[in-house]
């Protein structure tokens, strides 16, 4: 679970639009990455998901960008293909659009 935007060092005003990239490149097994609202309503309820975009470490890692509005919760599901599992390795960046 995460706050785009939010917080003291977050900075962003309430609707501002966040651009964001979640990445499991570098991970030891085939991912599956989704973001999720505070809403979860079950698998369709995903705002966002990706298996298998270019990684260069390992082509079956995968990697979001997208963009969120600000000073929500979000969530973010890493998961393996088939069950896979093993050392994985999860970032996130964020770039706050100014208007």
């Amino acid at each position: 679970m995460f706050n785009i935007g939010g917080g003291p060092s977050g900075g962003a005003a309430p609707g501002a639009i966040v651009s964001i990239t979640v990445s499991s490149c570098g991970s030891s097994f085939d991912t599956i990455l989704a973001v999720a609202c505070n809403d979860i309503k079950g698998p369709g309820s995903f705002l966002t998901d990706d298996d298998d975009p270019t990684c260069i470490q390992n082509p079956s890692n995968s990697r979001i960008d997208t963009t969120l509005v600000a000073n929500a919760t979000y969530y973010i599901i890493l998961k393996g293909f088939a069950g896979a599992q093993g050392p994985f390795r999860l970032s996130v960046t964020q770039q706050v659009t100014l208007y």
